[in-house]
Formats: C-alpha cells, structure tokens, sequence
C-alpha cells in the first residue's frame, strides 16, 4: 500500500476529530520552525517539539517495500493503514480516558 504522510495524518485527523492543517508546511517553514523551536528550548528550557530530522522528513517522500519479507513468509498478510490508524486511535483514546479519569 503506497500512501503519503498527509493521508495518515488526514487519518488521524479524522479519528481525533480534530480540524486540519490550513497552511502548508514547505522546506523553508520547516526549516524555519525547527530553528525557532531550538532558539525556545536554548531560553526557556521548554522541549523541542519539531526537530532538524523531523523537519526534513516530513519533507522527503520515502517508499519502503515488504517483499523481501513476503518472500520469506508468502502466506502474511497485511491490515491496511487506515484500518490500523483507526483501530489504534480507538485504543489511544480509550486508554486517555481511563488515565484521566484515575
């Protein structure tokens, strides 16, 4: 399955019910972000929420394969993202629940 970084974020969006992103995050406000994020962390000691590598991988299109590993295991087969992404925000948020409610 060949998917884009926006489309599991678009996901997650959807499984948190929050709004999307109205600006595109290009290099230079990648960039510029990162650097701003470190000159906040060096004065109030707050953490780094968006770092160099992060920057420049949200950036960079990447494509991974699994079939040298279905060449080793024919019969696996894989759940799809989405379904992945849905399954496991259901989790994350009934997990946040019981924490918040302790």
């Amino acid at each position: 399955e060949n998917i884009t970084y926006k489309y599991v974020f678009e996901l997650l969006h959807q499984v948190f019910n929050k709004p999307f992103p109205n600006i595109k995050a290009t290099k230079l406000l990648s960039n510029m972000s990162w650097k701003l994020g470190k000159c906040r962390h060096f004065f109030t000691g707050s953490p780094v929420l968006i770092t160099k590598e992060t920057a420049r991988s949200a950036n960079k299109i990447s494509q991974f394969s699994n079939r040298k590993f279905l060449n080793h295991f024919p019969s696996y087969t894989f759940i799809s993202v989405s379904e992945s992404v849905k399954k496991n925000g259901v989790l994350f948020l009934k997990d946040q629940a019981v924490i918040s409610g302790s």
